[in-house]
């Protein structure tokens, strides 16, 4: 049939470049709203903080009524009045 075999190894090395930089401009372009990835970890007093910052929004809603816990593992977050 005429048929061509490629080396997928061959093919990989050869358009990695390429490929990377059609991903990271498709990526630009769709205007991701995820943020940047951590690259070090945190020191423990931060991790202490954010804890209890991320508890006492918690308790708050909680005690607000804006989070209800309906059974095991079933909760109810109220976003919009």
């Amino acid at each position: 049939m005429g048929s061509k075999r490629f080396d997928l190894d061959e093919y990989t090395a050869h358009n990695r470049l390429a490929a990377r930089r059609a991903w990271l401009k498709w990526e630009g372009e769709r205007g991701s709203s995820h943020r940047a990835v951590r690259r070090r970890p945190r020191n423990p007093e931060e991790v202490a903080v954010l804890t209890r910052l991320a508890k006492a929004r918690l308790d708050r809603a909680v005690s607000s009524g804006e989070f209800v816990r309906i059974a095991e593992r079933r909760y109810r977050l109220r976003v919009f009045g």
